[in-house]
């Protein structure tokens, strides 16, 4: 058991072996039951982001792995005893009552007259539980604690009344946060979508598709009148690949953009976090203008192709050899445009269907690029398509500035409440927050 820092505790709460405080729990054989379903919840189902349960998988009895051998209940805490510092520590829900959980995991259920269940669950989630818990892992390879010793660390208590209230405060704002990666979620299915829409029907109303006449090509339906171009066509001046430099180069000097710095889901880069020591004809040649459209040409296939526009930037920049650039014509496209439409399914699927596999990653070369069968509607569609999208995006952005605030609070909160620093007292709560569900 790791020793904690001996720190004065708050009036009326108390230090206990955790072991203390929980109750046993049982195993169970699946595979005595060959054809009986149930539920299995592996290392994989808990999110580290969420800190719950994301998915769990049906199996039948005669096809249960070895590990999955532990009964769960609904309430119960299950922590990852697995490389225990990447935080895999959930709640198990109604829905999975009776079910089954991984051996990867320390089964905690708590003694209702000592701690409630959501407190345990976020001292759990703690930084100073999980830190105690890792310094007691095993292994190299495969990291590892035992379940004796996590139930070796201690937890303070407060009395039931102030843990169930500590609980609701933390609920509340793990709610709100996971409320807001909801929306996020449907901005993003939203925006998938939306581009299917406005890249088969153009920038029409839903209830407007039926007036479109389409046509069949070779990248499938797209309204009369659109042309079908290869890329190449405009970018005049080719795509180029980026800079090389060893790592002994990286540390002062130029910002150069990397796969690290793409958004999420593509976007606008205005920056790069490594920088690299380069000539002035080197920043010439590889610099970055506002507009110009960056592409992963090596990495995994789900990556291969990945784009981002490059926007203000505060200072020269350039960007690595894993990418290429382009810079289309202003004349016959609007940069947006692009930009979107190498992000879409249709650019994706041809970028998937070029790609040169190898073992552990994919390419593409300029000549793949360059051949790219795009639609090209006029300018003006082009301009709405490209601000319809823009609209989705700006409002997947403000959503994940609130979700990193409510994540940062979250954070603030779980420290000072679990030590004390900050104290809640008893609430007037609703009876299922009482009960602890």
């Amino acid at each position: 058991m790791s020793v904690p820092q001996v720190q004065a505790l708050p009036e009326g709460w108390s230090t206990q072996r955790l072991g203390s405080v929980v109750q046993r729990t049982n195993q169970r054989d699946p595979t005595r039951d060959p054809e009986a379903e149930f539920e299995y919840v592996d290392v994989s189902s808990v999110s580290r982001e969420s800190l719950r349960i994301t998915h769990a998988n049906r199996l039948r009895g005669s096809d249960a792995p070895s590990r999955a051998r532990k009964a769960i209940k609904q309430g119960d805490v299950i922590f990852a005893t697995v490389r225990p510092a990447l935080r895999r520590v959930a709640v198990v829900p109604s829905d999975l009552d009776g079910q089954v959980c991984s051996t990867g995991f320390c089964v905690l259920r708590a003694r209702p007259d000592a701690v409630d269940p959501w407190f345990l669950y976020f001292h759990a989630c703690s930084d100073a539980f999980v830190a105690g818990v890792a310094a007691e892992q095993k292994g190299s390879s495969y990291p590892a604690v035992t379940d004796t010793a996590v139930r070796e660390e201690t937890i303070s208590l407060p009395p039931l009344p102030e843990q169930r209230a500590i609980a609701h405060v933390l609920r509340t704002v793990q709610r709100a946060k996971g409320a807001t990666e909801g929306v996020i979620e449907a901005a993003r299915q939203l925006k998938q979508s939306l581009m299917r829409h406005l890249f088969t029907y153009g920038p029409v109303p839903v209830d407007q598709v039926g007036k479109v006449k389409l046509e069949e090509t070779e990248i499938g339906p797209v309204p009369e009148g659109w042309e079908i171009v290869p890329l190449g066509d405009l970018i005049p001046e080719g795509p180029q690949n980026g800079l090389y430099k060893h790592a002994s180069s990286y540390g002062e000097g130029t910002p150069i953009v990397r796969i690290d710095d793409y958004p999420n889901e593509g976007g606008v880069i205005v920056g790069a976090a490594k920088r690299v020591a380069l000539s002035p004809s080197e920043i010439d040649k590889y610099g970055l203008l506002p507009g110009d459209l960056v592409v992963n040409r090596v990495n995994s296939l789900s990556h291969l192709g990945k784009s981002a526009v490059i926007g203000e930037l505060e200072e020269p920049t350039v960007f690595e050899s894993n990418m290429m650039r382009l810079r289309v014509a202003q004349d016959s496209i609007v940069r947006g445009f692009a930009f979107r439409f190498l992000t879409g399914p249709v650019a994706r699927a041809q970028i998937r269907g070029a790609a040169k596999r190898a073992v552990a990653q994919s390419s593409i070369n300029q000549g793949d690029v360059m051949t790219l069968r795009m639609p090209l509607p006029p300018k003006d569609e082009q301009a709405r398509i490209s601000q319809a999208l823009d609209a989705v995006d700006a409002k997947a952005a403000a959503m994940g500035k609130r979700a990193a605030a409510l994540d940062s609070l979250f954070q603030s909160l779980l420290h000072h409440l679990m030590t004390g620093k900050v104290r809640v007292k008893e609430l007037d709560l609703p009876e299922a927050v009482e009960s602890g569900t």
